[in-house]
């Protein structure tokens, strides 16, 4: 009995002194940053470490699917996401093409190779269907 809960006491004390420094470590890091982006960066690392909600429910719903896996969850937030942005363009813009000998423009395949390298993996597919992450292996090679 008593052992129990002397030792459930000290638990409980330990525990409070963890966070507590913590939570001190956090302010203390936070001041003492030159940028304000990385502040910003740990602050919200530091609300979603003391948070006890989840980002993402433990189930998503869209047209009918219903996903309870994180990867089924990233796809189908994928899937909504490439819908949004990815309609045609209904302008009516009428292009003079009559001076496209007047700009040159040169290609490379360091530069390109550059570019893919620095395209977000993380990022939804754009309008042409390709996903970040097979843009990014491209650039490997």
């Amino acid at each position: 009995g008593t052992k129990l809960v002397g030792d459930e006491l000290k638990y409980s004390h330990s525990r409070k002194d963890f966070k507590r420094l913590v939570a001190q470590k956090m302010r203390d890091n936070m001041v003492d940053s030159d940028d304000s982006a990385l502040i910003t960066k740990k602050f919200w690392s530091y609300v979603k470490s003391t948070s006890k909600s989840s980002r993402i429910p433990e189930c998503v719903q869209y047209e009918g699917q219903l996903r309870n896996s994180a990867a089924d969850q990233a796809n189908l937030f994928n899937t909504f996401f490439h819908r949004q942005f990815s309609d045609a363009s209904s302008y009516d813009i009428d292009l003079d093409y009559s001076n496209d000998d007047a700009f040159s423009i040169e290609f490379n395949h360091r530069d390109i190779r550059k570019l893919l390298s620095m395209v977000n993996s993380n990022k939804a597919q754009g309008p042409d269907g390709m996903h970040g992450k097979i843009l990014k292996k491209c650039a490997v090679g």
